[in-house]
């Protein structure tokens, strides 16, 4: 594993990278936060030295849909298991083409935070056979609204989702019942979720809180209110929590 968080590559560390017999040995590479621009995920894309890789982290590094098909094009992609991709200006097009170029249940986890992918998107995501093994799917500040919770809910390939974490989206009061059906995403175990802090409706109320825990008692659900900095997911996900405060890093 090698982890390169921080480290301002940019486009010539990603050429470096492409052609460093190190990253030949590798299963996991992350790379978040190194300015490597669209130009540098292509280059990586075409390196044979990513064919062995299983987790991916790309996240926040300036991608467009040029980015995204050079990862489709690419063939050193397939044994990939966790893809993230967080702020990289993913929409539901570019989505719907990246999900299409994996077999179905190649992806384990799925993080696509800070992303337009709107409620076009999620269906995107809810549509493809890719996810059908997918265990952890983020989609934190994604634009995600009712119609889109729904989608992900109703979709035969989401039935092994263990993890959701959807804070930051609008979805509503009503878009909560979706997840008190426990047909909807029935092996679901934590969910993380709140409104848009802009939306109309921004926080979910302790009434909403109980009728969810009520209708999943096993749910270990963080619907996050207002802020309580230094509370990270996996603190908060330790012990079955009704209703906690926490506002993520934007």
């Amino acid at each position: 594993r090698l982890n390169l968080q921080h480290n301002s590559l940019r486009l010539e560390g990603a050429k470096a990278l492409a052609t460093s017999d190190v990253v030949t040995q590798l299963t996991q590479l992350d790379l978040l936060f190194n300015a490597i621009s669209s130009a540098g995920i292509q280059v990586l894309a075409g390196s044979p030295n990513l064919q062995h890789i299983t987790h991916l982290k790309l996240g926040r590094n300036d991608s467009d849909l040029e980015a995204i098909e050079a990862l489709v094009a690419s063939p050193y992609l397939s044994n990939l298991r966790q893809l993230e991709y967080s702020r990289n200006n993913v929409n539901a097009r570019a989505i719907e083409l990246l999900l299409s170029s994996f077999s179905e249940g190649q992806l384990e986890r799925l993080e696509l935070d800070f992303n337009p992918i709107g409620d076009d998107g999620a269906s995107c995501i809810a549509a493809a056979p890719a996810i059908a093994s997918l265990t952890h799917l983020w989609l934190v500040g994604a634009e995600l609204g009712n119609t889109g919770a729904k989608a992900l809910a109703d979709s035969p390939y989401t039935k092994q989702i263990t993890h959701l974490s959807a804070v930051y989206n609008n979805i509503t009061a009503d878009g909560l019942e979706i997840f008190c059906t426990p047909d909807a995403l029935p092996a679901l175990t934590h969910l993380n979720l709140n409104n848009d802090e802009d939306s109309e409706s921004s926080f979910f109320s302790l009434e909403d809180s109980i009728r969810l825990h009520n209708a999943r008692p096993g749910l270990i659900t963080v619907l996050q209110d207002d802020d309580m900095s230094g509370v990270e997911y996996d603190q908060v996900w330790e012990d079955p929590i009704v209703c906690v405060e926490r506002t993520p890093e934007r």
